[in-house]
């Protein structure tokens, strides 16, 4: 009662509206909650303080157990077409890329980021990167190349996109000398990453030098992140190759462990991971040698 007095009187006020908001989405008046920060998105299209309340229901919307993510696309994509108010869009487009990957929901992705693009013109490069990221999350490999190849015509320094196309191409096993010089411009922009230095023990892998890799996966492992099972999976296959096999067996292991099901209809790449872990541990245990992943021969003609 407090609460919505005080939004009467003052309805921009973002203590009293966050906290009205998280009531009623907190005691299943999601819809409710839905209904007041449209309203006050609408009413107050220039209020900082309603944006921030807008953002902390697109969270709860993408993050929340039984919540619709599909709800959070609608919302950011109504903060973002207020320039006065987002003055920088890229939080935004991140929320919005795991909305849309949660949700599953990938039929507008094209037309999303392209006017956000065209919008944002100085953070083209970023939002390029989020946008090729969405496309990879889909299943659309190409698509996702070309738009960070684009990413990287706009910041040749680009740490995620670097990253992201340096890592697209060593897992396929292609361009890999390029793929290395890709991710060390990542990975010297952000040197404890642990994605970057995943990466980077990845195309060593691929490239045969096996201690080299186990190196770099040590060092992703240890950092936050780290624990996430395509990098344990890819320091399991690194040891392995290294003659470590008692520890690589160890980390196949822990991979499997630490696999959430409810990821896995979300990543692609992550299903992948799992079926590869559950053929190498029944290999083990059926004292059979486990197959870890090809390490390309080197072609001069692909480089």
């Amino acid at each position: 009662r407090v609460l919505r007095e005080v939004q009467r009187t003052n309805p921009t006020e973002g203590r009293s509206l966050g906290l009205l908001m998280q009531i009623l989405y907190f005691t299943e008046r999601r819809p409710q909650a839905d209904e007041l920060v449209a309203t006050r998105l609408k009413d107050h299209p220039q209020s900082d303080e309603v944006a921030g309340v807008a953002l902390q229901l697109a969270r709860l919307h993408i993050f929340q157990t039984g919540a619709d993510p599909a709800k959070a696309i609608d919302l950011l994509t109504a903060l973002l077409a207020n320039r006065t108010t987002v003055r920088d869009p890229r939080n935004i487009v991140i929320l919005t890329r795991m909305a849309m990957v949660r949700a599953r929901k990938f039929d507008n992705i094209d037309t999303f980021f392209k006017k956000v693009v065209d919008d944002y013109p100085k953070h083209a490069a970023d939002i390029l990167a989020d946008w090729a990221l969405t496309w990879e999350y889909a299943g659309e490999k190409p698509k996702s190349e070309k738009l960070l190849a684009q990413a990287l015509e706009k910041d040749p320094n680009h740490a995620k996109a670097n990253n992201a196309l340096g890592y697209s191409w060593a897992d396929q096993g292609i361009h890999l000398d390029k793929a290395e010089k890709m991710i060390a411009i990542a990975l010297k922009d952000e040197p404890d990453n642990s994605a970057y230095l995943d990466s980077m023990g990845w195309v060593k892998y691929k490239l045969g030098q096996f201690d080299e890799a186990v190196k770099y996966l040590q060092r992703a492992i240890a950092e936050e992140g780290g624990d996430h099972a395509v990098i344990l999976d890819h320091l399991g296959d690194a040891l392995y190759r290294a003659n470590r096999k008692d520890e690589a067996r160890k980390l196949w292991l822990d991979a499997q462990r630490s696999i959430d099901p409810a990821e896995l209809e979300q990543d692609a790449e992550l299903r992948r991971v799992e079926a590869s872990l559950r053929e190498k541990i029944a290999a083990i245990r059926a004292q059979k040698e486990p197959v870890t992943a090809d390490v390309p021969v080197k072609d001069e003609k692909k480089e």
